[in-house]
């Protein structure tokens, strides 16, 4: 375990990247980041998140090791992890808010959708019981341009107070730099 947090430390420091991003072509599933146990007991030594994807996949693989559900397993495992959503966890948004609220230390981001496409089940979590869950993540320069975004952003339904946790306060506190 200390050889781990080692190199993540080391990473940590040489980039100043404050996560650790986990993706399925390196873990195989989210199921094996029981698998990786030191990694991940490294990442909570450190107090460094977890960014994972989730749901369907975009291109052309396999969606088996991005089942939302898995999630589960691997908060039960690790309950003490950062563990934040990437890519949407469609068609599984509703489990995500389920699993969110059983598990503290799991938060949402929204990378790879415009605003005008953000799931209504996540917008109605984030105005309700989940404003200091759900973290903003554009798809900038990947595949979305910021004019895009910025011009989609104002018509998301959040409620005032929601805006501020979204778009930086939920961000800072979970990458420890509040």
């Amino acid at each position: 375990m200390a050889d781990a947090a080692h190199k993540i430390r080391t990473a940590v420091e040489q980039y100043t990247d404050p996560y650790l991003q986990q993706t399925l072509s390196e873990a195989g599933s989210l199921a094996d980041l029981r698998v990786s146990e030191r990694e991940v007991s490294g990442t909570i030594e450190l107090g460094i998140p977890v960014f994972c994807c989730a749901g369907i996949p975009g291109p052309r693989l396999p969606f088996a090791p991005q089942r939302v559900e898995l999630i589960d397993e691997v908060m039960y495992d690790f309950p003490e992890l950062v563990f934040v959503t990437r890519h949407g966890c469609e068609p599984w948004q509703d489990l995500a808010v389920k699993l969110m609220l059983k598990w503290p230390n799991l938060y949402y981001s929204t990378s790879a959708f415009s605003p005008r496409h953000y799931p209504k089940a996540i917008v109605d979590y984030a105005n309700t019981r989940g404003a200091d869950k759900i973290i903003y993540a554009g798809y900038f320069p990947m595949g979305l341009s910021l004019e895009r975004i910025m011009t989609d952003m104002p018509h998301v339904p959040f409620r005032d107070d929601v805006w501020p946790k979204f778009l930086r306060e939920n961000a800072l506190k979970v990458l420890g730099l509040k």
